[in-house]
């Protein structure tokens, strides 16, 4: 009786536990030029008036995000700071690095007339 009682309690622990996870996972960034909305469960992101949604890469170490990379372009986010990081080119061809930092935000959502387009 108590084994029983123990996993129906674990098993409803875990299914109230779910939703909270992964509303953990989507939230707002607002830096002091440019606000994205990610959702890690879903793999997207936005910014700004969110028109379109991109593809979320997670960096390799799990304390990043890549919000975007194209080439010689990149925005990412480092979690562990809490700065997003916008590059472009390399350094040694006058590239820049604009790093700033950023505040985690409840998430907002995407709107429904969002369109994703996939970020290769």
């Amino acid at each position: 009786m108590i084994r029983r009682l123990t996993v129906v309690t674990l098993a409803i622990g875990l299914t109230l536990s779910a939703p909270a996870a992964a509303a953990a996972r989507a939230f707002d960034l607002e830096c002091d030029h440019a606000r994205y909305r990610i959702d890690e469960a879903r793999r997207r992101w936005c910014e700004g008036d969110c028109t379109t949604l991109r593809t979320l890469r997670f960096m390799r170490d799990g304390e990043g995000l890549i919000l975007t990379s194209l080439a010689f372009w990149e925005i990412s986010y480092s979690r562990k700071t809490g700065m997003v990081s916008r590059s472009f080119g390399g350094m040694a061809d006058g590239g820049y690095i604009l790093n700033e930092p950023c505040r985690v935000r409840p998430f907002s959502g995407f709107p429904r007339k969002a369109i994703y387009r996939p970020t290769a």
